[in-house]
């Protein structure tokens, strides 16, 4: 049954963790060695799809839709054609956990 509620856009409650953090640098880390480019088939490209899996989805609960927190493009303004995707609704929190983030590691 569907509902008429409105969903409100929070900022998430709780902090980021000291797993969120460690994951994060690791996963900065290997997207320095280019090891994020799907071309790649080493070792490490499938260490960092289990970081990127395990921290947007599992550790900060991002939608399978969202952005996640290791796309570049979140520490610029939101492509326009993103305004009317699920993706563009959700920008705002994915941005936010990347600075956190970022700021985190000292970067």
């Amino acid at each position: 049954m569907p509902s008429k509620r409105t969903p409100l856009h929070r900022q998430r409650k709780g902090g980021l963790t000291g797993e969120m953090i460690s994951l994060f640098k690791r996963g900065c880390e290997l997207q320095a060695g280019g090891h994020d480019d799907s071309d790649d088939e080493s070792p490490e490209h499938d260490e960092f799809k289990q970081i990127d899996k395990r921290l947007n989805w599992t550790l900060l609960k991002l939608p399978p839709h969202a952005v996640g927190v290791f796309d570049r493009d979140l520490d610029g303004p939101m492509p326009g054609y993103m305004g009317g995707l699920a993706s563009g609704r959700d920008w705002h929190l994915s941005v936010g956990l990347r600075k956190a983030l970022l700021e985190a590691i000292g970067a």
